[in-house]
């Protein structure tokens, strides 16, 4: 039986369902016949690939073809297992080549594709219509089985393929109405400090209490590095006030991944586990988990003040920086493949053979994930190796990816066409990081106009929130239903409130709350993954501590300052520098005189703290914000 899997996901229309499938099992038998005939004789040796676009399906709606879509990983085993096997077997080729059209996409290089096509994993196979429809799909298959699909598939949809059509349009059109009328009768609900408790409850409710991570209803565990980003912010401040502490739950999910999902020899950790303890990895090695990772450990060290998870984030950096990192642009590389024989070897064994490929791709979304963990890592431990990195990661997206005006492109060969809201994300977060780390204007700047196109080119004016894809016209089926993905939308929120810090301006506070408007609702059907949602509704209606660092920016002083301010331990603090000569009018509306030596003023909404200079300890400030976040939780 063939599970058209992408319309319960994406039109959980059951008729249209039922009656492919029907369809579909009634050209299984003689599919299966034709399958198991001999091989035929080639024209061609390999299938004529071709990419996602126009091209490919005008050439499916002029020939009247299905449209056979691949979606495949550089760093995936069974991609190439199937690329290795079942795409040699000339009757494959022939089949492919001559009865349908055949599209292959690279899951890293086309996210937005495999958001709305992927099948329950890599590979992933999808028969589309020629607009783009899915009609039945699967992940990896063999020659014959895939034989069978394709012969069932082809006789079906040539024998009904009206009737299919408009089922299929039916179904379209029926899901639709209904999402408005049920985003019609959703009033968003003002944030309150009871949502980030309810995903607290989430987080301590799914917890495995033996091995750590987050259950998921089946054996797979992963990192699930903004869950746990949320339960290292809120650590500190539920532990004030003898709240239920996230610490407990984080503590044995960073021991658990440390103990079975790190390469103990290499460094680095693999994408996820197929058992709950942790130790049967699916062995690939990703820039996107690794770069979250680092700045996980390292914000873990300082708030636990263990050293041993400091060892573990330095092993991250290690291996980034010994494997992925590309010390001619400043970047890091995609993805290393998984080696299960290589990776279950000891150290010295490993020498013997060749190290599994690493994908040299450069993507914007990973890189500045990259540059955000080793900022991360630069706050907690206050090592100018990790700000280094970061910056070197910054500057290169800037000067490679990014234009003002435009955007940031998913890598160097790619367009402006259709620009993607994970890039422009990451690096806006990565940029204004930076600023803060910094105190230089120029990542502010870049963060600013970045900030604006994400409004420009991704905002819903009507309902508030970000699509995942910029409205460029032109899209070609299910990228044609434009989406706004929590995690992405929240952390979009955090970004605005961080800009409202920098700039003082307002517009950005409002754009943050309405923001989260369209998941104020139902969060908590996300259960533990409303975590990013509730780190942002905290930043929102929390007092967050601006340290404000007035000097001039050629002084040593002014330096020493701000690394003193965006290295402590605080999570609601703001790193902001204002240079008495650059930054008069921030300055006048601060109400602060400007002196010989530079010194810090640490402000809320309701409190300010007496001045500290370069030579003062941060200890006072951390009794005074201590003592302020009380008067206010009363």
């Amino acid at each position: 039986m063939f599970l058209a899997e992408a319309f319960v996901k994406f039109y959980s229309y059951k008729r249209i369902l039922i009656f492919v499938m029907a369809i579909l099992t009634l050209a299984l038998s003689a599919g299966q016949a034709r399958a198991d005939g001999p091989p035929a004789p080639l024209e061609d040796h390999s299938i004529r690939w071709m990419k996602w676009g126009g091209p490919a399906f005008d050439a499916a709606k002029s020939s009247g073809k299905l449209i056979y879509l691949d979606i495949s990983a550089t760093w995936c085993r069974w991609c190439r297992e199937m690329e290795t096997r079942t795409y040699t077997d000339p009757r494959v080729i022939e089949t492919l080549n001559s009865d349908f059209i055949p599209v292959l996409v690279d899951t890293d290089e086309r996210p937005d594709i495999n958001d709305r096509y992927n099948q329950g994993g890599w590979p992933s196979v999808a028969l589309l219509t020629p607009t783009g429809r899915v009609l039945a799909g699967k992940t990896y298959m063999s020659a014959d089985d895939l034989l069978v699909l394709l012969a069932a598939a082809k006789q079906a949809y040539v024998a009904d393929r009206d009737r299919i059509n408009l089922k299929i349009e039916a179904a379209e059109k029926a899901a639709l109405a209904a999402r408005e009328e049920k985003e019609k009768a959703q009033d968003p609900v003002p944030l309150n400090p009871e949502m980030p408790f309810r995903v607290l409850n989430s987080l301590n409710l799914f917890v495995d209490p033996e091995f750590g991570g987050y259950a998921t209803g089946g054996q797979d565990k992963f990192p699930m590095s903004e869950v746990i980003e949320f339960g290292l912010y809120l650590y500190p401040k539920v532990r004030e006030f003898k709240q239920q502490s996230p610490g407990t739950a984080v503590k044995l999910t960073l021991n658990g991944m440390a103990d079975g999902l790190q390469d103990k020899d290499e460094g680095g950790f693999f994408r996820y586990s197929t058992t709950v303890d942790w130790k049967t990895p699916h062995y690939e090695k990703l820039l996107s988990v690794n770069g979250d990772l680092l700045g996980v450990y390292m914000q873990a060290s300082q708030l636990f003040d263990e050293s041993k998870y400091r060892k573990v984030g330095e092993s991250v950096g290690a291996y980034l920086e010994a494997t992925l990192y590309d010390r001619a642009t400043g970047a890091f590389f995609n993805s290393q493949a998984a080696d299960e024989r290589y990776y279950k070897m000891d150290k010295g064994d490993r020498r013997a053979i060749k190290a599994p490929q690493v994908d040299r791709a450069v993507y914007a979304d990973s890189n500045a994930r990259a540059a955000l963990g080793y900022l991360h890592a630069y706050r907690a431990t206050g090592d100018d190796r990790y700000l280094k990195t970061g910056l070197g990661v910054v500057d290169y997206i800037t000067g490679r990816l990014y234009r003002k005006g435009t955007g940031v492109v998913h890598s160097e060969g790619a367009t402006a066409d259709t620009l993607l809201l994970p890039d422009q994300l990451y690096f806006a977060l990565a940029a204004e990081q930076a600023c803060q780390a910094t105190g230089e204007t120029k990542y502010l700047s870049v963060a600013v106009d970045t900030a604006g196109l994400m409004v420009k080119k991704f905002w819903d004016a009507d309902k508030g929130g970000f699509y995942d894809v910029s409205d460029g016209g032109g899209a070609i089926g299910l990228l044609k239903d434009r989406k706004k993905p929590q995690i992405e939308n929240s952390k979009a929120a955090t970004l605005m409130m961080d800009l409202f810090h920098l700039t003082g301006q307002e517009v950005y506070k409002q754009t943050a709350r309405r923001t989260l408007a369209p998941f104020t609702t139902e969060f908590m059907k996300y259960t533990f993954w409303a975590a990013p949602f509730a780190l942002a509704v905290e930043r929102c209606i929390e007092p967050t501590y601006e340290f404000i660092v007035v000097g001039r920016c050629a002084d040593k002083g002014t330096a020493e300052l701000i690394k003193k301010s965006y290295t402590y331990e605080d999570p609601d603090r703001v790193v902001v520098l204002v240079d008495p000569d650059r930054d008069i009018k921030r300055l006048e509306g601060l109400g602060y005189e400007p002196g010989e030596k530079p010194v810090l003023y640490v402000c809320s909404e309701k409190a300010c703290f007496p001045p500290v200079s370069p030579d003062d300890s941060m200890k006072n400030t951390r009794e005074y914000i201590r003592k302020a976040r009380a008067q206010e939780k009363k």
